[in-house]
């Protein structure tokens, strides 16, 4: 037994180091489905009626449609009446009068009772309809449950259950997507923490008022994988058109990688520190250092390289979205050119940093895992 969880053990270090390898391929799928470009143009905001991504949407779809061909009549009836009466009854230049009378008491009494009906049958399936937009299922213990906190001009996402904060990219600043799960049931408790915005992507059917000192409440199930854009429908502030809502669909498979990527990002993040003030050709004991912290901080195995590689090459993504822009003072204007031209030297440099960083990972699995070191000397006395 002693030998058997010895040899256990590292063939979870070896496996670490075999996935670390192999890793940049997969991850970089995952990058593109974790880490969507908001504003390169990808990603366009699809309506309820273009394109519904869940059943609160298609049963918004479902219930316009039935109303639209219930008042259909009513927007072409009174132009066919009006044409028809313009034709028949137009001047001929006979000398016939004009008709007088002003009024039929019949005729209007139809006209008012038709419209009250097909309001009423409107009425019954939109009601029922509001009322399930407003409570969940009755199994919403099982839902994935989401405070959503609006500010000037970003999201904040907290996964109540998975213990997982999101917000800001921490590399670009830009608005990070809330992850939801494709036939699962989200619910969405909505607040302000500071002026009244509105969280709405058309695509789920669903617009809420976020206000300050208030929850509102609401859910739906995504029913189609893929990103998503929405938009604040309330004006917030002089940043309202760019506080964008991005969101991703996923199986839940997807969510359960995405979750353990998480609690792994800020321990990596030193990484990138470290990586990002690395150069080719200059000494790499700032990065062995980062690495080695890292690795004893996440507990050793091949998911904490996986995540690692994972976190580097999304802060790649992020890094090359985040290119300086000019701004409005005349300094800004002025430092400009200087301030870009690092930025392309930085991105340029990212490839080889990123394989100087894999390198250093297979070259040190077995020296850097401090947390592994205590489990192998039991495994040994054992």
């Amino acid at each position: 037994m002693p030998r058997l969880k010895f040899l256990s053990v590292v063939g979870a270090l070896a496996l670490a180091v075999s996935s670390a390898s192999g890793a940049e391929t997969s991850v970089d799928t995952l990058v593109t489905t974790f880490n969507p470009d908001l504003w390169g143009g990808e990603i366009k905001m699809t309506s309820t009626w273009s394109g519904p991504a869940s059943n609160i949407a298609k049963a918004v779809l479902d219930n316009f449609w039935f109303s639209f061909l219930v008042f259909v009549p009513f927007l072409v009836l009174p132009q066919v009446l009006l044409i028809y009466a313009m034709l028949k009854f137009r001047d001929r230049g006979d000398g016939r009068k004009s008709a007088t009378f002003m009024h039929n008491t019949k005729l209007e009494n139809l006209w008012t009772a038709i419209p009250i009906l097909a309001l009423i049958i409107v009425a019954i399936p939109v009601y029922p309809l509001l009322y399930k937009m407003e409570l969940p299922p009755q199994d919403a213990d099982k839902a994935l449950a989401i405070t959503v906190r609006g500010k000037q001009f970003a999201w904040e996402y907290d996964y109540k259950r998975e213990g997982i904060n999101i917000g800001n990219d921490l590399v670009s600043g830009q608005q990070e997507p809330v992850v939801l799960v494709k036939d699962r049931v989200t619910t969405l408790r909505i607040t302000s923490n500071d002026v009244n915005h509105a969280w709405w992507v058309p695509a789920f059917g669903v617009k809420k008022d976020a206000i300050i000192g208030r929850y509102t409440n609401t859910w739906f199930i995504p029913q189609h994988t893929g990103p998503y854009k929405g938009q604040c429908a309330e004006l917030c502030g002089e940043g309202h058109g760019v506080m964008i809502i991005s969101a991703v669909v996923v199986e839940p498979e997807q969510f359960e990688t995405w979750m353990m990527l998480q609690k792994h990002r800020y321990p990596a993040q030193k990484v990138w520190d470290a990586l990002i003030a690395w150069e080719d050709g200059k000494p790499v004991d700032g990065l062995r250092a980062a690495l080695t912290e890292y690795r004893g901080k996440v507990p050793a195995g091949s998911q904490a390289d996986f995540a690692l590689q994972y976190w580097m090459a999304h802060n790649a993504t992020s890094f090359s979205r985040s290119a300086p822009l000019p701004g409005a003072k005349p300094e800004d204007q002025a430092s400009f050119p200087q301030r870009f031209a690092q930025w392309q030297n930085q991105q340029k440099l990212m490839p080889a940093r990123r394989e100087r960083l894999s390198q250093l990972m297979a070259a040190t699995a077995d020296a850097d895992v401090p947390a592994a070191a205590p489990m192998l000397a039991q495994a040994q006395q054992e």
